[in-house]
């Protein structure tokens, strides 16, 4: 069994039953229950884990994707200028303000035999969860929980600019 273990240069005696000698050698004594064994990382998983998002990257992202996400359309630069945990991070924060629902998006309910509906209004229940009213396509009215619909992909941002203008303010979201 491997375990890493952290060990001042000074000799440091302490109450909890281990000591340690000065740097060249070291005694551990008392309960070495309390240690953690070390596990190797399985280096195969994470080289895959690289290799499979530059590949996505490459290959799935399109040109505007790229653009929105990174800032810069050619992935050889993406690749040559970030760090993996760069380029996932900022790949992470992008896709979940892209998979966000917002006023004007049209979204289909995953339960309910519903045609696509227009999101007019996100707002939080009594209880803490977000909801959504939406717009049908035959003018009725809907209220559901954001996690009961999918996205269609469509977004339509007269819809927010037409509800702000209502309210009295001009320009838009």
């Amino acid at each position: 069994m491997k375990y890493i273990i952290d060990i001042p240069s000074e000799l440091l005696i302490k109450d909890d039953g281990y000591s340690f000698s000065d740097g060249k050698s070291y005694c551990i004594t008392g309960n070495l229950s309390k240690l953690t064994p070390y596990a190797e990382p399985d280096r195969k998983a994470i080289e895959d884990e690289v290799w499979n998002f530059v590949d996505f990257m490459i290959h799935e992202m399109d040109v505007e994707e790229r653009e929105e996400c990174f800032g810069e359309s050619a992935y050889a630069v993406c690749i040559h200028e970030l760090t993996y945990q760069g380029a996932k991070a900022e790949y992470d924060e992008w896709k979940k303000q892209k998979d966000e629902i917002r006023v004007g998006d049209e979204v289909i309910p995953i339960d309910v035999n519903y045609d696509t509906m227009i999101v007019t209004r996100i707002w939080r229940d009594d209880h803490s969860r977000d909801c959504l009213d939406t717009l049908g396509l035959d003018g009725s009215i809907c209220s559901f929980l954001t996690s009961n619909v999918k996205k269609t992909g469509r977004h339509f941002p007269e819809v927010a600019q037409l509800l702000y203008k209502m309210r009295g303010k001009e320009g838009g979201q």
